[in-house]
């Protein structure tokens, strides 16, 4: 009999603890929720709206999916959430177009059910994600495109019957193609130079009597394969007072 009981108890005690209500449940450490559930996509929903809100402009970020999600209980519900969106307005918010750019949110939002509280604690909408294939503008002094302008001046510079070679003077233009790593597509201010005056500890100088030149490079960064980097394309010619019709030239070549 004694042992009866006590199974009965053991068994109304663990329904119980099941039927906790939020407010009962105890804190402790994060969750990680399926994305497609729909308390996950409530909680992006929310986050998004609360964001929206403190948008100036006409454009609102809508939800696309939701790339993660987790929850953790302190005095409520916390969710920590990495969310796909894309840019819309008001009356088009159902209305997302194919080749519409989708951006990465981040949002810690607190939630307090039975207080009926949603609390945005940190938002924050990035850059555009790359899509493949898509060329997208680059700053042009950007550390990587630097990289990549002077490792394509130098290819440029081992090819022979060349008297002269040439030194970068500036980056005009940069942008940059997702494809099985990054394309790059560089506009260069060049300048030539005497090759006896060059050498692996002396670079190239130029002076205001040097030639200059417009070129346009295209080099392939591949991530993951030896050698990682390829010089795919150089298209140089002089330029006089015009710079922008010699480079307009160039991508026409």
């Amino acid at each position: 009999m004694t042992y009866w009981w006590l199974s009965v108890c053991l068994l109304l005690g663990s329904a119980a603890h099941a039927q906790l209500p939020y407010q009962a449940q105890m804190p402790g450490g994060i969750k990680v929720l399926t994305t497609n559930t729909p308390e996950a996509v409530e909680a992006a929903s929310v986050s998004l709206e609360l964001y929206n809100q403190q948008g100036k402009d006409i454009y609102m970020y809508c939800l696309k999916r939701v790339n993660s999600a987790r929850m953790q209980v302190v005095a409520g519900l916390k969710y920590y959430l990495d969310v796909e969106t894309f840019r819309c307005i008001e009356e088009e918010i159902y209305l997302q177009r194919d080749n519409a750019q989708t951006f990465l949110c981040k949002f810690e939002l607190l939630q307090v059910p039975w207080q009926n509280i949603s609390r945005l604690l940190k938002g924050q909408c990035g850059e555009p994600i790359p899509v493949v294939g898509q060329i997208t503008p680059v700053a042009a002094k950007d550390s990587l495109v630097q990289s990549v302008a002077k490792f394509a001046v130098n290819q440029y510079n081992v090819y022979p019957g060349n008297d002269y070679t040439y030194g970068m003077v500036q980056v005009l233009a940069a942008k940059k193609q997702l494809i099985s790593g990054h394309k790059y597509y560089l506009d260069v201010w060049m300048a030539e130079c005497l090759k006896q005056r060059v050498t692996e500890t002396i670079p190239c100088t130029t002076n205001v009597s040097a030639q200059e030149f417009a070129c346009f490079f295209v080099v392939w960064l591949k991530p993951g394969e030896l050698g990682g980097v390829e010089f795919l394309d150089s298209t140089c010619i002089p330029f006089g007072i015009n710079l922008g019709t010699g480079l307009s030239r160039l991508r026409s070549a």
